[in-house]
């Protein structure tokens, strides 16, 4: 897939969760805080910071790093009964928010 269309997919893959979010069928994201973050790091489970010696496959630690996400900090919201695609979509838009670059989108 060219860099071109997996960012049209990406892009398309958030405006779904966002639209979900606005339907009241997922919770509102936020993204990490850098506390959260650190312990995420500390977790073993940030995927874009695997550890020497990592036996997961990548996508182990990415569906890893989207769980630690959905039970560390949306513990309110029940995602058991949601397709996991969806989870990992919605932890994929946590995670873009949180290393994503706000400020200069703004500017």
């Amino acid at each position: 897939m060219e860099q071109a269309d997996y960012q049209k997919a990406e892009e398309k893959k958030r405006e779904e969760i966002k639209k979900m979010i606005s339907e009241g069928k997922l919770p509102e994201a936020h993204p990490l805080t850098r506390a959260q973050r650190r312990e995420l790091d500390k977790s073993g489970n940030n995927f874009l910071k695997a550890k020497a010696g990592e036996k997961r496959t990548f996508f182990g630690l990415h569906e890893d790093c989207a769980d630690y996400i959905l039970d560390h900090w949306y513990k309110d919201f029940d995602f058991d009964g949601v397709e996991n695609n969806v989870c990992l979509a919605f932890a994929d838009y946590v995670y873009h928010l949180t290393y994503g670059d706000k400020i200069a989108e703004k500017n």
